[in-house]
């Protein structure tokens, strides 16, 4: 038997989503400056491209996940992807912060889109 829709429930999850996306933009802007002065890895007169372009890659992240999990859905369950989604997004962030090279802080960004 179909369990209602808790319409207002919905809404309340889906304004929290827009919240913390938000919140993630804003961070991201933030530590633009920090990021490309210490460390070390974005030099030269392209460090804020070069960082624009690792910012881009949550959003390819995104959409890849769209992509790849919605397929994956019906088999794994709601409840493993998203397991799976914080786990990535833990990886992806974590490995952001202690990334060596540009390749694998684009990559770690990958992941925690």
């Amino acid at each position: 038997m179909k369990q209602p829709i808790n319409q207002g429930r919905l809404f309340l999850a889906s304004c929290l989503s827009l919240v913390v996306t938000a919140m993630i933009f804003a961070l991201r802007g933030n530590v633009e400056d920090q990021v490309v002065t210490t460390s070390g890895l974005l030099t030269g007169v392209t460090a804020r491209g070069d960082y624009g372009w690792i910012s881009t890659m949550a959003f390819f992240g995104f959409a890849a996940s769209i992509l790849v999990a919605s397929p994956m859905l019906d088999n794994l369950g709601m409840r493993n992807l998203l397991y799976l989604a914080f786990g990535l997004h833990i990886v992806g962030i974590l490995g952001f912060i202690a990334a060596p090279s540009y390749g694998v802080m684009t990559f770690t960004m990958l992941l925690a889109g």
